[in-house]
């Protein structure tokens, strides 16, 4: 890996935990018991992954605090989503860099940052974006960033098939808004969208909090870091 690919990876890292800090400053105002700022040094942010046990990457947790995270990576451009544990039981983000305008070729992610949420910046990447010839031409950039979003939220990641999450749009919905299940499982996430400075796709995906458990009761590695039964 070149020194400069490393020092990019670097700052990217800590401008996640920079941006989960501003966050959680902002989210005790309107959330958090209190409503006291900065309730969390933002070294308090850790990860261990559900499958390995790994720390040096997986699912972003708080220990300690009733808040979820996500961090996604595109480019050089870092995506930060927090959510009170009273709001949602599950979150996830996913960026992707969108083409140009003179690239008339079906939109697909652009080479982007690991997206590992936190991993440590000298860690192999994740697994590559879809290519054309992996999926249909019609499993565009706004799915493929709902797909990722969705399975980051479900905690597995891309050890599922992103082919078994199934989006379905608002329509006839009584809350209008487009979700998308596991095949599977039951759960439902919740599909929000937004274009950042006309460069990049966003897509956020939640699950309604399961009124049966506490995350600020919950041991520090579980919560936010694992699916629902």
């Amino acid at each position: 890996m070149s020194d400069a690919r490393a020092d990019g990876r670097a700052d990217a890292f800590l401008t996640g935990r920079l941006l989960v800090q501003l966050g959680l400053d902002h989210l005790a105002g309107d959330h958090l018991e209190g409503g006291e700022h900065g309730l969390a040094p933002v070294a308090a942010l850790e990860a261990v992954c559900s499958h390995c046990g790994s720390t040096s990457h997986g699912k972003p947790s708080i220990p300690g605090l009733p808040v979820l995270v996500s961090i996604a990576y595109a480019g050089s451009a870092v995506f930060v989503a927090l959510a009170s544990a009273d709001d949602v039981g599950a979150l996830g983000i996913d960026a992707e860099a969108l083409r140009s305008h003179g690239d008339s070729a079906p939109a697909l992610p652009a080479p982007a940052m690991p997206d590992r949420e936190l991993s440590e910046p000298d860690q192999d990447p994740s697994p590559p974006a879809p290519s054309r010839d992996a999926f249909d031409p019609a499993l565009d950039l706004e799915r493929w960033t709902a797909v990722e979003a969705v399975l980051k939220a479900d905690g597995r990641g891309l050890r599922v098939d992103p082919s078994f999450v199934r989006l379905a749009s608002g329509e006839g919905r009584a809350d209008g808004e487009e979700h998308a299940r596991i095949s599977g499982d039951e759960a439902s996430y919740r599909i929000h969208r937004s274009v950042v400075d006309r460069r990049f796709l966003v897509a956020v995906a939640t699950r309604k909090p399961d009124r049966g458990t506490s995350l600020a009761s919950a041991p520090a590695n579980e919560g936010a870091g694992s699916p629902s039964p």
